[in-house]
């Protein structure tokens, strides 16, 4: 919610003390790893990096696998259509 509300640095930091609770919450590093794709190509390194451990946790995170296709083929030069 903080997210969207646009309070970014916030939800980053609830994002990083819920994964300090609970470093297997495939959700929150998901939700990371959003965050980090949504503050732009600086931080897709992270959103990379968040989105792929997502994944490794919870293989049917859907959202994240496509995500994360999404970014490899923007980071590769691909096209990137639907």
């Amino acid at each position: 919610v903080l997210m969207y509300q646009g309070d970014v640095d916030a939800a980053g930091e609830h994002y990083a003390e819920a994964l300090r609770l609970r470093p297997g919450y495939a959700a929150a590093h998901y939700n990371l790893g959003m965050l980090y794709l949504n503050r732009g190509e600086r931080y897709y390194g992270r959103a990379h990096d968040e989105l792929e451990q997502a994944l490794r946790i919870d293989p049917s995170l859907g959202e994240a696998a496509r995500m994360l296709g999404w970014l490899e083929r923007f980071q590769s030069g691909a096209p990137s259509g639907p």
